[in-house]
């Protein structure tokens, strides 16, 4: 078996040029991270329609990645903590390297209403916390404005058989819900009902990541404020 220090990561960043402001502070995160990965595919080429194609950006980020063993997938607007990737690897060593591993919640950030909420899940990980690994054939990712990769990945019938889940003893993302661009899914940017916490001051965002994403973050947010941006 390859040690984890000698296997080749890659991170797999779906975009469409519509936020790239976002999509510079992601590749920030990543080039801060504690075990750098082999390499860094981001799909950005111009969209074919209005829709919403993060599953087609995800599957061919995938099928180009051949150079690599492990690809997470890194959502190009959410945070993730210096040792997000080191964390992910170790504890996918321990689960026995399954085919498809990830988080069991996912914790959600509104930037205009500063508010969040956490999600749990039984059987699947959301796409921003997924690992999986590279060069498994037949894999069905489903139609390529489906909004909703995590779904069919981890729910539908593929070769994806070894699937396993974790939980993670500290925060380790955020998914930052704003309204900017069209890249993934608007279900949980249109339910506001679902951000029951306040966090008027961000005093709990501070807490959980570092400064200059705080201070970019909140610089998100008096955009969004300005501009009216409310989903």
């Amino acid at each position: 078996m390859t040690p984890l220090s000698e296997l080749r990561v890659g991170v797999l960043v779906p975009t469409r040029g519509d936020r790239l402001m976002l999509l510079e502070n992601a590749l920030r995160l990543i080039g801060r991270q504690t075990i750098k990965p082999h390499r860094v595919e981001v799909v950005g080429d111009s969209p074919k329609s209005e829709a919403c194609d993060i599953t087609y950006r995800y599957r061919t980020g995938y099928e180009k990645m051949t150079d690599v063993d492990v690809i997470l997938f890194w959502e190009d607007d959410d945070w993730y903590v210096e040792d997000y990737i080191e964390t992910m690897l170790v504890e996918w060593d321990k689960a026995g390297r399954p085919d498809l591993f990830g988080s069991r919640y996912t914790l959600y950030y509104h930037l205009k209403l500063k508010r969040y909420f956490k999600m749990s899940h039984e059987s699947r990980a959301s796409a921003m916390n997924t690992l999986i690994r590279a060069n498994i054939k037949g894999i069905d990712w489903g139609k390529d404005d489906n909004a909703y990769t995590d779904t069919l990945l981890w729910m539908g019938a593929s070769p994806l058989r070894n699937r396993s889940l974790f939980t993670p003893c500290k925060i380790i993302a955020i998914g930052m819900k704003h309204g900017i661009g069209k890249t993934g899914g608007r279900g949980h940017t249109d339910e506001f009902r679902r951000y029951v916490n306040e966090d008027e001051h961000c005093n709990f965002l501070r807490s959980v990541i570092d400064e200059e994403s705080f201070q970019f973050y909140l610089k998100v947010h008096e955009q969004l404020r300005d501009n009216g941006i409310a989903d």
